[in-house]
């Protein structure tokens, strides 16, 4: 349950500090980030920078200009806002805003992580969080 409330908050504000969510959660950073991985599939970094591009894309689609997008999410200028596309999806900003990607999974030798598991963008829960019980289904 700490990594799914975490992860919402995450998706609600995607600059939020982890050891900020993780005195939310009363655990250290690294506990958070542990509990991230076995139930989320990834870390509350990765969560973040893709929430971030969910709302990079967003903002593009409806033609805000990139400079501005940078500026309103928080990157400290257009090309950090680009290294950070193109980590993510081997894309620039603009080519990624024209291929109409909605996930843009890509984690350096992480598998994508399945649709279920971060549905930021609908705001709605990680599967863990809806019963209220931690999905088991992954390997265990």
């Amino acid at each position: 349950m700490r990594a799914a409330r975490a992860a919402m908050r995450l998706c609600q504000a995607p600059r939020a500090a982890i050891e900020t969510l993780a005195d939310e959660q009363h655990v250290s950073g690294r506990q958070l980030e542990r509990d991230f991985v076995q139930w989320i599939g990834t870390s509350p970094r990765h969560l973040s920078q893709v929430v971030r591009l969910q709302a990079i894309s967003r903002r593009a689609q409806r033609g805000a200009p990139l400079a501005d997008i940078a500026a309103d999410l928080g990157f400290a200028d257009q090309a950090h806002m680009s290294r950070v596309v193109r980590q993510l999806t081997g894309l620039t900003p603009r080519n990624f805003v024209r291929s109409g990607v909605s996930r843009p999974w890509r984690q350096r030798g992480a598998a994508p992580l399945p649709a279920a598991r971060c549905t930021c963008e609908g705001r709605s829960a990680p599967p863990e969080a809806e019963s209220g019980v931690p999905r088991l289904d992954d390997g265990l």
